[in-house]
C-alpha cells in the first residue's frame, strides 16, 4: 500500500505543477495576443528572426543550467512560438 500512496503523492504533484504550466502558457498567449496587436497597430512584423534566435539562445542556456536536453527545450519551445506567430498573424485590424 506504501508503494501506491508514493506514486498517487508523486502524480498529484505532477497535477499540480501542470496545472501551473498551462495558467503560465495562458498568460502568454494573452501577451502574445498584446504584441500581435501592437505590432498591427505599428506596422511591425509579425517574425522577428533575431529575437526568435535570441529567446531559443537563452533558453538553451537556461536549460542547460536545470539540466534539462536542449532538445526538449527546442521542440517545447518552437510548438509555443509557433502558437504565437499564429495567433499574432490572425489578428484582425480594429
Amino acid at each position: 500500500m506504501k508503494k501506491e500512496n508514493t506514486l498517487k503523492k508523486y502524480r498529484f504533484e505532477i497535477d499540480k505543477i501542470d496545472e501551473k504550466i498551462l495558467s503560465l502558457l495562458a498568460k502568454r498567449i494573452n501577451i502574445s495576443k498584446k504584441i500581435g496587436e501592437h505590432k498591427l497597430k505599428n506596422g511591425l512584423p509579425i517574425v522577428d528572426k533575431k529575437r526568435k534566435s535570441e529567446i531559443f539562445e537563452k533558453l538553451q542556456k537556461t536549460a542547460s543550467k536545470k539540466t534539462l536536453s536542449d532538445e526538449l527545450v527546442k521542440n517545447i519551445y518552437k510548438i509555443i512560438h509557433d502558437s504565437s506567430v499564429d495567433l499574432q498573424k490572425n489578428i484582425k485590424k480594429l
